[in-house]
């Protein structure tokens, strides 16, 4: 049996590891994204991963009006240990 450790790194610190994460890979993700919100955060059983899941707005694939935009929902996976993303996952609703 293993015990686990309290995390180093706080879910705010995960959060804004997530979104910078996000905010990086933006230019890859067709277009800005804008108005992020956290929408959930989970430590893993073993204490080694945040889950945080990230929503966030751009403009919409079938735009019929040009300002249409749509929420996505991302999850993260960031370590506990570094705060480093690890993952980053559709999330379905």
């Amino acid at each position: 049996m293993t015990q686990s450790t309290a995390p180093s790194i706080n879910v705010q610190q995960a959060t804004q590891a997530a979104k910078d994460y996000l905010s990086g890979l933006q230019g890859f993700m067709g277009g800005l994204v804008n108005d992020i919100r956290l929408e959930e955060s989970e430590i893993s059983e073993d204490d080694q991963l945040w889950h945080i899941t990230l929503s966030f707005t751009r403009p919409a694939d079938n735009q019929l009006v040009p300002t249409q935009v749509q929420r996505e929902y991302k999850v993260f996976e960031v370590s506990t240990a570094t705060g480093q993303v690890k993952a980053m996952k559709i999330r379905t609703l």
